[in-house]
């Protein structure tokens, strides 16, 4: 199944977007897959996954990295060394998880949202802009127009993730 609109984007643009876009793209998969992954698995999540604190979530995933990182090293890596290297990038992970979770992603909404990150601008990539709102005006119709109950604020939510 090919992705509509997408076909209208030049081959060289295609590369190019993989080569800058490589691990945003990775992330973005991963975190969405978990999250649509576990919502199969679990029917309704407990309201403390629904409500988890956004400061003890990106702890939590510094003592993870910490952990991993004394097994693999043989080391042990000092925790505030990692806030001070880390936390940017666990912050961003963890909000992008929560969101995902609290929205409840669906898998149609979840390849909207990566269309529009990867087509999001670019230096060298010129007139892909018009792709890129299709592609917003998308999973805005999605959103309106599907059965779960939403909230006037969910749209808007949907599209801060990928910011």
């Amino acid at each position: 199944m090919s992705l509509p609109f997408f076909c209208e984007v030049p081959k060289l643009v295609h590369t190019d977007i993989v080569l800058q876009k490589r691990s945003e793209i990775l992330l973005f998969t991963t975190l969405a897959y978990r999250t649509i992954r576990g919502q199969r698995q679990v029917s309704s999540f407990d309201n403390d996954d629904m409500n988890v604190d956004f400061d003890q979530e990106v702890l939590n995933k510094l003592h993870r990295v910490q952990a991993s990182l004394n097994s693999l090293t043989n080391r042990n890596v000092a925790i505030e060394f990692l806030r001070e290297q880390l936390v940017y990038m666990i912050e961003k992970i963890c909000y992008i998880t929560i969101m995902f979770r609290r929205l409840q992603l669906r898998t149609e909404e979840y390849v909207c949202l990566k269309i529009i990150a990867i087509l999001s601008p670019l230096p060298d990539v010129k007139n892909i802009e018009h792709i890129r709102e299709r592609y917003v005006f998308g999973l805005r119709s999605f959103v309106e127009n599907s059965a779960r109950q939403i909230t006037r604020n969910t749209i808007n939510d949907i599209f801060t993730i990928e910011e």
